[in-house]
Formats: structure tokens, C-alpha cells, sequence
């Protein structure tokens, strides 16, 4: 595509030369961050606390934890505690000392890159553990986060980021005269839903770069939606008076996907 780069997008995690056969520890997958809560102490060792953290919204079902040296903490809180762990009833029943949430104890979750995968040993379940930064009263804490293998959004994180390397295989296998009409875009939409025969905002960018080459609004010229919700769009790009065409793929619930460009009597 021809447009010049408007500015600049979030940074990913892509490699530059991707081996062919990828475990799903090796995978790049995107950086988030979002808020967080420290929610107890669950102990105290080699000159560490170590913090419970908990996620909101449709993180709410992971869990991390956090590695705190005694040293940031005041007296007040180590107090309670070795209290509480001195009181606290031997047997089953929660564990740890439950912090009560504020926005004393709020703070800025980023998710890394999966580092280990386990079974539960309480429910036999497979678990993926992602490495966890947390940014609190300006300091940045290492830990884990902790989520379900079934989980629905690392499973579609990890589908989009084995499409996103499969992609960048193709291309980089292709001659480099085939690209101009083959070439491969990632595309965000914002806003309501796509719909046929209306306009959306977008931003298109290279599908392992850092630049912006289009924001601004696309016209939908086709739209089919499958029984597994799957949408298969059409955008029309228009650019110095031009029509560029790309067609591509929306999985259920997401606003970004790939985007093949291609030639107008194929739109």
C-alpha cells in the first residue's frame, strides 16, 4: 500500500526471524497492561513478602503474585503481618492475610510472555504461568500471573499470535514481486461494530512494523458472518482519491485482524 506513515503504534513483542516450528512458550505474545489490586500477604521469606495480586473484567479469573522486599514496607504492615501469622487457625480455610481493597492498594499490571505451563494439583486442570510486572507507588515489582489453559482470551491470544508468525512466514517466503498484491496488514477498528455499506474508523499498520500507514475512516463493502461468529469483511481504503481493497477476518468478539490487500475485481 502506498500511504505514508502517519504515526507511530504500540510496540509488540514480534522477533525479527521467527523459526518455523514455535512452542507456545517461544510465542510473542502482545504486552497488556491494566489495573490491579495487591489483595493479601501470602508470606514472608528470604527477605520478601510476597503480595497477592488480583485483575478486573475479563481478567478477573487470573491470579498473580508479587515478590516485595521487607524493606518497602512500614511497620504498620509488617506488624499485622507476623499478628496474623501467629493467630491465624492451622487447618483448611483461606490462606494468606487478606488485604482490604482501595486505592491505597491499586496498581498497574503488565502481562509478559508465558513462561512455564503446570497442571493444578487441586482440580488437575493445565495452567499457563505468564511472567507479571506491577508498577506500585512508582516502584515495579517482578512476579507470575496465573491463568487457565481454557481460558477463552490467552487461547485467542495465542491463535492471533501464531496467525500473526504464520503470516509473516508466507510473506517472507513469497517472491518480492507477488507482494504488492498479496501483502498482509493488520488492521484495527474502533468504535461501534463493522456493518456493510457503512463507514468505520481503522488503523492499518504493518503486520510485524511499528508504523501507522492509514487512520481514518474505510468504507465496508462487503460483510459475512459465519455460524461460529466469524465475520469476513471488505474495506475499501481510499488514499489521494485511490481505492485500495483488503479483505480479512474478524474472530468473535475482537477489532483486529489480518488483512490481505487485493485487486478491485476480487472485492
Amino acid at each position: 500500500m502506498p500511504p505514508k506513515p502517519t504515526s507511530k503504534r504500540r510496540k509488540t513483542t514480534a522477533p525479527t526471524a521467527p523459526p518455523q516450528e514455535l512452542s507456545i512458550l517461544n510465542l510473542p505474545l502482545e504486552h497488556e497492561s491494566r489495573e490491579c489490586y495487591l489483595s493479601s500477604i501470602r508470606g514472608h521469606q528470604n527477605g520478601h513478602y510476597l503480595y497477592e495480586v488480583t485483575f478486573s473484567g475479563s481478567r478477573s479469573g487470573w491470579r498473580g503474585t508479587i515478590n516485595v522486599p521487607e524493606h518497602k514496607l512500614d511497620r504498620a504492615a509488617k506488624r499485622a503481618w507476623t499478628n496474623h501469622y501467629y493467630t491465624a487457625p492451622i487447618g483448611p480455610g483461606p490462606e494468606g492475610m487478606p488485604i482490604k481493597k482501595s486505592a491505597d492498594t491499586k496498581g498497574i499490571a503488565t502481562f509478559l510472555d508465558l513462561i512455564s505451563e503446570k497442571t493444578s494439583r487441586e482440580t488437575g486442570k493445565g495452567i499457563y504461568v505468564r511472567g507479571l510486572e506491577v508498577e506500585f507507588n512508582g516502584t515495579k515489582y517482578k512476579g507470575e500471573a496465573l491463568l487457565l489453559k481454557e481460558d477463552p482470551i490467552i487461547k485467542e491470544m495465542i491463535e492471533w499470535a501464531r496467525d500473526c508468525l504464520n503470516a509473516r512466514e508466507s510473506i517472507e517466503g513469497g517472491d518480492e514481486g507477488d507482494l504488492r498484491d498479496s501483502h498482509i496488514h493488520t488492521v484495527e477498528f474502533f468504535g461501534p461494530a463493522p456493518k456493510k455499506g457503512r463507514k468505520s474508523d481503522v488503523e492499518i499498520w504493518e503486520l510485524d512494523g511499528d508504523d501507522v500507514l492509514f487512520a481514518g475512516k474505510v468504507s465496508v463493502r462487503s460483510l459475512k458472518e459465519d455460524d461460529d461468529a466469524r465475520r469476513e469483511l471488505v474495506i475499501d481504503v481510499r488514499i489521494d482519491g485511490e481505492s485500495h481493497f483488503l479483505r480479512g477476518e474478524l474472530r468473535e468478539g475482537m477489532k483486529v485482524g489480518r488483512f490481505l490487500v487485493i485487486k478491485a475485481d476480487e472485492a
